[in-house]
């Protein structure tokens, strides 16, 4: 993505990352590859922050359900910054490449910013 980093997932395992185009909404993203979230990291004063935020109704109302209150991935997420190269998000915007995490509870929390 133009200036900034797309980080969409799901709950369920992928072979390969979905193709979506990154020029269309967040929830036309999460609706056509099948995530439950989708931010838009953008570089802003040296570090990336999250611009843009979505989460599928449905992972909210279970996420609140489950948990009591309305924090999600997202909303903390959304109070981090990073540097280019740190973490996962990091390192995509300094490569202007892609990245398949099969499962983030597999990454060190040393290398998982969040």
């Amino acid at each position: 993505c133009d200036g900034g980093v797309l980080e969409f997932g799901s709950t369920e395992s992928w072979d390969s990352i979905p193709k979506v185009k990154a020029t269309v909404e967040l929830p036309t993203i999460c609706q056509t590859s099948g995530a439950v979230y989708a931010l838009f990291w953008e570089a802003s004063g040296g570090k990336l922050a999250v611009s843009a935020r979505y989460v599928t109704p449905g992972r909210a109302l279970m996420l609140k359900a489950s948990r009591g209150d309305d924090e999600t991935f997202i909303t903390k997420s959304s109070a981090v910054s990073l540097q280019s190269g740190e973490g996962v998000v990091g390192r995509v915007f300094a490569s202007q490449g892609e990245e398949l995490v099969p499962s983030v509870s597999e990454i060190p929390a040393s290398q998982f910013a969040r």
